[in-house]
């Protein structure tokens, strides 16, 4: 489908345009060198302890992909603009946000630049607390979530979607889903795969659970939320939890990275057979309630059979069993803020 054009004519259409597949594709593979320099930079920040200076090469990487995102968008306007849309309509359907997170991001990087000069340059918690890297972190979500928003604004599909015609808007999510995780990085205590305590010995069990149960929130919420508006095609999940889990690695003990990735893989291709099997639906509520509890209790199952495969486990059997268990509750219960109880009128 491609984006419509209006006649050149004095007047201005009250139309949004839409986003053709190409469109969509173009603004992945951009927004994919953007959400990339994150990484890259927030590597530089927990590993150069040297990094005194916003002039930095990772800074450079992260800028320049925000750059060439910011500057696909804004070439959009003004062509649609003189296609004869209205400066109220020049952003493809889904992606006006996607221009108002370009701006706030700008804003961001020179309050950015500001604040490193005044302040100097935050570390591990402080980077993530730092009011500038939230403006940036708003700004990002806003821009690479286009695709995302322009695929659920289109109609639905009566048969199931393919892989590939849904791809961008999976990888979007993707992207939406990394910046989540990127901020519960840094800290040792939020994140179980990038920071796996359950094999050592350690005296805050409590705060190891509640990471369980945050990734697991976090992870569910990105599941129920696609499914609500998709029947989702075979992969959907290996590829979110694939890539999800391979980027955040990045920002630990890289030599891991092939272990998690195969482990993440493996983890996402049986939640999609389980998807398959159940086929979840805000109409089939008993099976979409079976899966939001079945999906986390499978993901976190593999985990901690693979956490014992690789180093052994000195959790007690209680303690990673009921935690499995707990992940499945909390699936559960955020399937009914998807799809409350009915409530009967008398």
């Amino acid at each position: 489908m491609a984006i419509i054009r209006q006649p050149l004519t004095g007047a201005k259409t009250r139309e949004s345009p839409k986003a053709s597949a190409r469109f969509d594709w173009i603004a992945i593979l951009l927004s994919a060198w953007w959400v990339g320099g994150i990484f890259l930079d927030g590597w530089a920040h927990s590993h150069l302890p040297q990094l005194e200076t916003f002039f930095t090469p990772w800074h450079a990487v992260l800028y320049s992909g925000f750059l060439v995102v910011a500057m696909f968008l804004l070439a959009t306007a003004v062509r649609n603009h003189a296609q004869g849309y209205s400066w109220e309509h020049v952003m493809p359907r889904g992606y006006e946000l996607s221009l108002l997170g370009v701006g706030v991001f700008a804003v961001g990087g020179i309050l950015d630049l500001l604040w490193h000069l005044f302040f100097g340059i935050e570390r591990g918690m402080a980077a993530l607390l730092s009011p500038t890297h939230l403006i940036l972190a708003l700004g990002t979500v806003l821009a690479v979530s286009g695709p995302l928003r322009a695929a659920w604004q289109r109609p639905v599909a009566r048969r199931q979607e393919t892989l590939f015609k849904l791809l961008p808007s999976i990888l979007s999510l993707t992207y939406v889903l990394a910046g989540f995780t990127f901020f519960t990085l840094f800290t040792q205590y939020a994140n179980p795969i990038i920071h796996p305590q359950a094999d050592k010995q350690t005296d805050s069990v409590e705060l190891w659970l509640v990471s369980i149960l945050l990734q697991t929130a976090v992870f569910m919420g990105v599941a129920l939320f696609a499914l609500s508006r998709w029947q989702l095609p075979l992969g959907t999940f290996a590829i979110l939890y694939l890539l999800n889990n391979t980027l955040a690695i990045t920002q630990s003990d890289i030599s891991h990275i092939l272990v998690v990735a195969l482990f993440s893989l493996l983890t996402g291709a049986l939640v999609d057979l389980l998807y398959k099997a159940l086929k979840p639906t805000v109409e089939q509520r008993e099976a979409l309630r079976l899966f939001a509890f079945l999906a986390p209790v499978m993901i976190q199952t593999i985990y901690f059979l693979t956490l014992l495969a690789v180093s052994g486990l000195v959790w007690s059997v209680h303690l990673w069993v009921g935690s499995i268990v707990l992940s499945g509750a909390v699936g559960l219960l955020l399937s009914f803020l998807l799809v409350p109880l009915p409530v009967h009128q008398e």
